[in-house]
């Protein structure tokens, strides 16, 4: 009718109280107020970088995690997400959203198993994982975690399913914490593998590195749980 919705508006106030039943009519067919608009994509729209950190930041302070506060759409740049770097310092990057699909799609690509060798290694130490997480022993001692199954060589190192091992929680993230620190002092100039004889976490050259030989008999470091990490790193500098 080309009415616009303010004018609506300030006509049904005239005639409230007067003819409360037309009122009530034309408050039913005024157009609901306008609310924000989101973007097409779906993600809160911020201005920038900072901006998307804040929010994201800020929501982790409160719940303890990002979730549902970490995607945002910044103009002229598109969808990002804010993700955590480095749990224990507490900190973030932002980055296109993309970069996560292309992230799962490689990971996906290379866990895939290649031979019926690898699909059948991978099932069993699978397996064996859930197992062992089964036990009550194991439980026990392990707090309620599962034991992961997981590759000798992280896949993004060129790891397969090939050599595969089973790692209680506190290991695993002992040797995460020692890829993530090996990658962002050296880049990849290091392979992070497991000692076949104690069973720690071998550093061995990248350029060296033979998945056929025995870890413990190549040039490296192996460091044990309960060693301090930055001082051992501190070999390969």
């Amino acid at each position: 009718m080309g009415v616009k919705a303010e004018v609506l508006q300030g006509f049904i106030k005239s005639v409230t109280g007067l003819h409360p039943k037309a009122a009530q009519i034309l408050q039913d067919l005024a157009p609901p107020p306008k609310r924000p608009s989101m973007p097409q994509s779906g993600k809160l729209k911020v201005s920038n970088e900072a901006q998307a950190t804040e929010i994201a930041t800020r929501q982790r302070a409160v719940t303890g995690s990002m979730r549902g506060a970490n995607q945002f759409n910044i103009p002229d740049r598109g969808d990002v997400r804010v993700r955590s770097k480095d749990a224990k310092t507490g900190r973030v990057a932002v980055e296109d959203y993309a970069t996560k699909g292309r992230s799962d799609a490689t990971r996906t690509k290379r866990e895939t198993p290649k031979t019926e060798g690898e699909r059948l290694n991978l099932n069993k130490t699978k397996l064996q994982a859930k197992q062992q997480s089964d036990d009550l022993i194991h439980q026990i001692a392990g707090d309620g975690q599962p034991s992961i199954a997981e590759h000798d060589v992280a896949l993004r190192a060129g790891g397969s399913n090939e050599y595969m091992s089973i790692s209680d929680p506190m290991f695993k993230r002992f040797k995460d914490e020692i890829e993530q620190k090996v990658y962002n002092m050296f880049g990849d100039k290091f392979i992070v593998d497991i000692d076949d004889v104690s069973g720690g976490v071998r550093i061995i050259p990248a350029a060296t590195h033979n998945k056929f030989e025995p870890t413990s008999k190549q040039k490296g470091i192996t460091i044990e749980m309960g060693e301090n990490i930055g001082q051992a790193l501190k070999q390969l500098s």
